[in-house]
């Protein structure tokens, strides 16, 4: 017997949200049936022949965020095959899993496919008609989401992240005009990231800046605005060429390593695997990819991921044998919020020393992933919460004075910026010692429930801290490293005010005069036990 979803039917209410209002996204128009992969091929499977990224092609539905994911994810055919974990192609029926507001969620649907003119998927698509798993997957997360109007624009870390369960970084590559606080990596430094990274099975995608959604650059053959899936990284065994692989759900290729270069030696072609295919797979030297992108998003999975979910049985997963070396590492959970007493903003304001504090005891020196993350918004959340962004400061601790931690990308402190994403995330080579997180909103007085998480093959620990917050003026200005507008000159002693924050008693610096200043932190803070 064949299943018929009645939850999701195949109708204009599961493409939109207002089937019945006077103006429907276009993408509606592009459905006019709704078919079962049967009826547009004879010989149809879920799969055939595994799972590629070359297997993608988006459609008339501006979810490029998904179908990127997708991409990313499908590298690794024996981790994507675990999202399905029951498929009856014979009854039309699927149970997939994806991971939405912080669990695994199990979601039923039916087998029948938005379709155009020609009688096939008029969104995303397999490039081989026979086969049909995106098509499924993309429908699984429009019912889990509301509708395929959901999945028209999104964020490249959602989409991985629904589909891994992992923990996602940014890394920001250029444009500093356009990213206020998000400092570009080093060059090298970035490519010696890349590398380890592919070498650790951490997933990555990318894309261009853009204000106004997806738009071609005829000049440069590239769409800003757009997500790619990072397929690889390498370096030519005569080192004259450091190429990173791409792929574009458009199915376009790009510069001067598309397929039909003349770059392409026999050699390269053998050391790459390269193969002239239009499958939107295209290979571009590295520093050509860091003058035209923005922004890599990163994905570990850790051991709490897709990667600790059964598969499906049926299928014969290939044994790679591949290395998610995150897995095992050790992590802490913390929740938090900032309410009345604790929003304090960020750290060029004098009530950031309101915020909750973090005491991190790394117990040997080495790698730590450090994520703040908020709940999902909910219809009684604070929509100012959701408008602020959200980040953290990170400060190196002695005894009880607590000084600014030294970084590549920053002299004076390690502040991760606040952004508007869920996710906020960085990962640090950490000495051996102590450490303050502060956890922060982009503005004062934005109110809401945070979770801070850390991350590392090595031992630590980290507790809210119950110590007082003392603001102190800077025995040194470092060099300047952003521009936070106007802030605050260096305070005296004698312009302290007592403020209240709980039972304790904090000393906040005065209003001061206004001036241009570019520091990153404008005060050092003092922590220091409060004796009651």
């Amino acid at each position: 017997m064949v299943f018929v979803d009645e939850v999701f039917p195949a109708d204009n209410s599961s493409l939109c949200f207002e089937p019945d209002g006077d103006k429907l996204p276009d993408h509606v128009a592009e459905c006019k049936s709704w078919k079962r992969p049967s009826q547009w091929c004879k010989n149809c499977s879920l799969f055939v022949d595994s799972v590629n990224p070359s297997d993608i092609e988006q459609g008339q539905l501006g979810d490029c965020w998904l179908l990127s994911a997708m991409a990313v994810v499908a590298q690794y055919p024996e981790v994507l095959q675990k999202l399905f974990v029951e498929t009856n192609e014979t009854e039309g029926k699927y149970v997939v899993r994806l991971y939405y507001e912080s669990q695994w969620q199990n979601v039923t649907i039916d087998d029948r496919i938005p379709c155009g003119r020609d009688g096939l998927p008029c969104y995303g698509h397999s490039t081989s008609k026979n086969e049909f798993w995106i098509s499924i997957l993309e429908k699984a997360c429009a019912k889990l989401l509301g509708s395929y109007e959901a999945l028209d624009g999104g964020y490249l870390e959602e989409g991985v992240v629904l589909l891994t369960g992992g923990r996602p970084e940014r890394l920001y590559i250029n444009n500093w005009s356009q990213n206020p606080g998000k400092q570009p990596w080093r060059k090298d430094r970035l490519w010696e990231k890349l590398v380890l990274y592919k070498s650790e099975n951490v997933m990555m995608g990318t894309s261009i800046s853009s204000n106004r959604g997806e738009q071609a650059n005829e000049a440069k053959g590239l769409v800003a605005g757009h997500a790619y899936s990072i397929l690889d990284v390498r370096e030519t065994s005569d080192k004259k060429y450091k190429l990173v692989k791409l792929k574009n759900p458009w199915a376009n290729d790009f510069g001067a390593w598309s397929d039909t270069s003349r770059n392409w030696t026999f050699q390269y072609k053998k050391e790459m695997g390269e193969e002239v295919r239009a499958d939107g797979i295209f290979w571009m030297e590295f520093k050509d990819f860091c003058t035209h992108f923005d922004k890599i998003t990163c994905c570990r999975l850790f051991n709490d991921s897709i990667l600790s979910m059964s598969s499906d049985p049926k299928y014969k997963i290939p044994n790679n044998k591949l290395s998610f070396p995150s897995a095992s590492w050790n992590r802490k959970k913390l929740k938090g919020q900032w309410d009345n007493d604790t929003a304090g903003g960020m750290t060029n304001n004098m009530a950031f020393a309101k915020n909750p504090h973090f005491r991190l005891t790394a117990q040997k020196s080495g790698r730590y992933f450090l994520i703040i993350y908020r709940a999902y918004l909910s219809l009684d959340a604070d929509a100012q919460y959701y408008r602020s962004g959200i980040g953290f400061a990170v400060y190196k601790g002695t005894d009880n004075n607590y000084k600014v931690l030294p970084t590549d990308n920053s002299p004076n402190a390690l502040m991760q910026f606040p952004v508007y994403g869920r996710y906020n995330a960085i990962e640090l080579d950490l000495d051996q010692g102590d450490y303050v997180i502060t956890p922060c909103t982009l503005y004062s007085n934005r109110k809401g429930e945070f979770i801070f998480e850390v991350y590392s093959a090595c031992d630590f620990d980290i507790q809210p801290m119950e110590e007082n917050l003392r603001v102190v003026p800077p025995s040194a200005r470092g060099k300047a490293t952003q521009d936070f507008g106007a802030s605050r000159q260096q305070p005296s002693q004698s312009n302290f005010d007592t403020i209240k924050i709980g039972n304790n008693s904090v000393k906040e610096a005065k209003a001061m005069p206004t001036k241009a200043s570019n520091m990153m932190t404008t005060y050092q803070f003092e922590f220091a036990k409060r004796k009651l």
